[in-house]
Formats: C-alpha cells, sequence, structure tokens
C-alpha cells in the first residue's frame, strides 16, 4: 500500500483533517461532480418513498415506523456503496499523486460495486444479529468492522475475509477508532441536521429541485467524511504494519 509524504503515519486528528483537505483538493473537480451527480438517484428516490417531503426534514420516529423507511434505507445502501468506491478509489489517487479519468473511475467503482454491497449486506447481517441479543455486543462489532468498506476496494478483501481483516485492523486501537467514528457520525448528523435545517428555512415547501440540492450539498459535506475515514485507515494500516502484526 503506497504512502505518499503528505500523509505521514503518526496519527493525529488534527493533521488528518488537514490531509483531508489536502486530498480534497487534489482533485476537487472530481469530487465535487461525482458529489452532484449521485444526488439526483438519493432525490429521485426520496421523493419516491416520501412523497410528502425530504426524509432528513421529517419527523424520524414516523420515518422508521414506516416500510418505505427501510426500502429507501436499502436503496441508499446501493447507492451509498458506489459513492464510497468513488470516493476511496479518489482518495488512494490522491495519497500516491496521481489522477483517475471519469471512465476509468467509473470503471473501478462499477466493477468492485457488486462485492462491496454483498459485503456490507453480511455486515449488517452479522451486526443486526448481535444487537437483537444486546446492543453492545453490536455497537462492539460495528466498530470492529468501521474499515470493510476500504478493505474490500483498496485491499480487494470480500464476504468474511474483509469482516476479519477490518476486526484484526481495530484490535488493540478499538477506543481511538470509537473516537474517531464518533467524531465522524457526529459530523454527518450536524451536516445533514444543520443542512435541512437552513434549506426548511430559506426555503418554503418541498420540491425536487429542493431535494437534490439539499442531497447535493449532504453529499458535497458528507464525502469528506469518507475521504477522512479513508485516511485514518491507512494511518492504521500503516502503523499496525510497523507494529509487526
Amino acid at each position: 500500500m503506497a504512502n505518499n509524504a503528505r500523509f505521514p503515519t503518526t496519527f493525529q486528528f488534527r493533521g488528518l483533517v488537514r490531509q483531508t483537505f489536502v486530498a480534497l483538493r487534489h482533485d476537487w473537480r472530481m469530487f465535487l461532480a461525482f458529489a452532484i451527480v449521485l444526488a439526483i438517484p438519493l432525490s429521485l428516490a426520496n421523493e419516491y418513498f416520501f412523497p410528502s417531503g425530504n426524509p432528513v426534514t421529517a419527523n424520524v420516529f414516523a420515518l422508521v415506523s414506516s416500510d418505505n423507511f427501510y426500502a429507501l434505507a436499502f436503496f441508499n445502501t446501493l447507492i451509498g456503496a458506489f459513492a464510497d468506491a468513488v470516493f476511496i478509489y479518489l482518495t488512494a489517487s490522491a495519497i500516491v499523486g496521481k489522477w483517475l479519468s471519469p471512465q476509468k473511475l467509473l470503471k473501478k467503482a462499477a466493477n468492485i460495486w457488486g462485492i462491496l454491497v454483498m459485503t456490507l449486506l453480511l455486515k449488517g447481517v452479522v451486526v443486526l444479529g448481535l444487537s437483537v441479543l444486546l446492543i453492545i455486543p453490536g455497537i462492539i462489532w460495528l466498530n470492529y468492522y468501521t474499515f470493510v468498506t476500504q478493505l474490500v476496494i483498496i485491499n480487494e478483501k470480500k464476504w468474511k475475509s474483509a469482516l476479519d481483516a477490518s476486526k484484526q485492523l481495530v484490535r488493540g486501537h478499538w477506543w481511538e477508532v470509537l473516537g474517531v467514528n464518533i467524531t465522524v457520525w457526529l459530523y454527518y448528523i450536524g451536516v445533514s441536521m444543520g443542512m435541512g435545517w437552513i434549506f426548511s428555512t430559506v426555503l418554503s415547501g418541498e420540491s425536487l429541485l429542493h431535494t437534490v440540492t439539499l442531497n447535493m450539498f449532504v453529499n458535497i459535506f458528507g464525502m469528506a467524511g469518507t475521504v477522512f475515514l479513508t485516511l485514518y485507515f491507512y494511518h492504521l494500516y500503516n502503523a499496525k504494519r510497523e507494529e509487526g502484526e
């Protein structure tokens, strides 16, 4: 796994944030273009499953009790897996100082997409199964499986081997990884709620244009979390390798 001098292996939260901006600037047009394009299918799905309003600005408890919520969540997993593949490949390219053409990027993301979706579904089944017994085991294993997506895309792991590799990577750094995860989750929640509040305040009513624009901005800010977590994956991977594990 290559490592560019701009991305040292020593973990520092502030340094990782700075490196996230470096990675995003490396090929910002591609990051921005895909964040905008991917907002369209997500918005159409939102309008199809919830024609009365955008889930980001709707009542959370009412949504979770709706069958449409789970259908939308599954659809978002399909689109989200493709988006993660795109953003992680772009991040990996930034680390080695290279550029990917749109055609090559789409081809790489499409080739890995099916395996990634099935592996994420396996991860979901395991975590859900543990959560049915007690919520704590589900949280523990969800944290262990933090880097499943990166391992599928970057290291070409799949199925159970990706889950096992993520667990091995997190072992010995569980609390540190949990802290990073909580930070990223709070960032995602803050972006979604903040953007939802801004758009509901500035724009009156609901429309497809409203939904597309909202999802576009959420994607633009949200992809920074994916880049951040991917850079942390590289740091932890190299740190574990230096430890001889």
